[in-house]
């Protein structure tokens, strides 16, 4: 073998190699820096005790959970650290039994945080984060949440799972917690759209709202819901390279204990 057949076979095996390495990144290195960026935020989750306290609220409910004054405390407690630390953070949002626990974001627009990560640095799955332009404190009509439909599951991947009826069931509700107060909320819909539809539209009346959601549900239990009453909607994508939007359309509820 001469030396310029050595030369090229050994450029092929880098060639390979990096070919190689690069799958493999594009494979792992997401979800290794979604770990590492979890790890930055652990600390302002709501631990294992505060779950459990949480599902059993949930597994007990007849009609809203209630939690005992300790458990909001140290919700809103973590909360409040959170804010200390990263501006942008207004919220969290918990649904039992799925992979969505995570800080909800807000910032001037709807693109900022498609991509990044809490501390503000680049991360492919982003964050869950609030339509810029809903109120902060979620006390509008709708409040709307993105979040990516991550292939590994993560962020709202589990969306999805809501329009099987047996899963929703199952899953009717969720928690959001504010710097002041830890909320159930109750999924009564979930719809298909088109990132253009209607229930996109923040600037609509209760009435509007509410009719976007029966017309585009795919499920839809008619519950009890005044026009004071607040929606939490969880939105991501469908598929991949798709216009589609599957929204879990959820009342956040007053605890009237």
């Amino acid at each position: 073998m001469n030396k310029k057949t050595k030369v090229f076979r050994m450029g092929l095996a880098v060639t390979a190699a990096a070919l190689l390495c690069g799958g493999m990144y594009l494979l792992f290195g997401n979800d290794i820096a979604q770990k590492m960026k979890w790890n930055q935020i652990r600390e302002y989750a709501p631990d294992s005790e505060v779950c459990e306290a949480l599902d059993e609220a949930v597994s007990d409910a007849e009609n809203t959970p209630v939690i005992a004054t300790e458990t909001t405390q140290i919700l809103t407690a973590q909360m409040q650290n959170l804010t200390q630390n990263y501006a942008d953070a207004i919220g969290w949002i918990y649904v039992p039994d799925t992979h969505i626990n995570y800080p909800i974001m807000q910032s001037e627009d709807n693109d900022f945080y498609l991509h990044h990560a809490v501390d503000g640095g680049y991360l492919y799955a982003g964050s869950i984060f609030l339509d810029y332009r809903c109120d902060a404190d979620f006390l509008g009509v709708s409040n709307i949440l993105y979040g990516h439909n991550m292939s590994n599951r993560s962020m709202f991947a589990d969306v999805i799972n809501f329009t099987d009826r047996a899963y929703f069931d199952s899953h009717r509700y969720g928690w959001l917690t504010t710097e002041n107060d830890a909320y159930s909320i109750y999924f009564f819909a979930v719809d298909v759209t088109e990132n253009t539809g209607g229930i996109y539209n923040t600037e609509s009346d209760w009435r509007t709202v509410m009719g976007e959601v029966i017309n585009r549900a795919v499920i839809y239990d008619d519950i009890e819901i005044a026009d004071t009453d607040r929606l939490v909607m969880l939105s991501t994508c469908t598929g991949a390279n798709s216009s589609s939007r599957t929204v879990l359309v959820g009342k956040i509820m007053e605890d009237e204990n």
